[in-house]
């Protein structure tokens, strides 16, 4: 494999991620910067350390990683969106324009659920002869770029759909789970 292939590797195994980090855009319109480099530096990392377990773990977790993942993917997601589509019905723009916090917990389950189809994609490396370290470099480094990006989107959305923004990323959410299940 080349640099340009690893690329797009790692756009495909993004395309979660960025969508999850423009929903926390929307959602928690007021993160500071440091808030915002935790969040896009926990799930380039998080990416990373997923490709370098399936690579390392190869087919002793393959079995059940192709049976449940999706499911386990979906299901977070699905909790996560009707919460916040609720949230959404449930709460006046006040409430809505309040959202400052995201907790690292919440910020954690996310970059796991979103980076398990990356470790099944270590474990499709396991059995080629791939340049791990460019792979992790390459897929966290543009993970984090794009998940930055993708969290200045949302929040610059959300201004622009107000107490829309919180339902919309959860109609998001949902396409996600769904994405997961195929």
């Amino acid at each position: 494999m080349n640099l340009v292939e690893f690329i797009l590797i790692s756009f495909a195994l993004i395309i979660d991620s960025m969508i999850v980090c423009t929903v926390n855009g929307m959602t928690y319109k007021h993160l500071t910067k440091t808030q915002t480099l935790n969040i896009v530096i926990l799930f380039g990392l998080t990416q990373g350390l997923f490709i370098t377990a399936g690579y390392f773990l190869g087919m002793v977790f393959a079995d059940f990683l192709s049976q449940y993942a999706g499911i386990v993917t979906a299901a977070i997601f699905t909790i996560i969106g009707v919460a916040k589509m609720k949230g959404a019905l449930t709460s006046d723009e006040h409430e809505i324009e309040q959202k400052e916090t995201l907790s690292y917990k919440v910020i954690t389950i996310q970059a796991v659920a979103t980076s398990l189809d990356a470790f099944a994609v270590g474990i499709s490396f396991s059995f080629m002869a791939v340049n791990l370290l460019l792979t992790i470099g390459t897929v966290t480094t543009i993970t984090i770029l794009f998940s930055l990006l993708a969290i200045k989107f949302g929040q610059k959305s959300g201004e622009l759909l107000g107490s829309k923004a919180e339902f919309l990323g959860g109609l998001f959410l949902l396409f996600v789970a769904a994405r997961a299940l195929l």
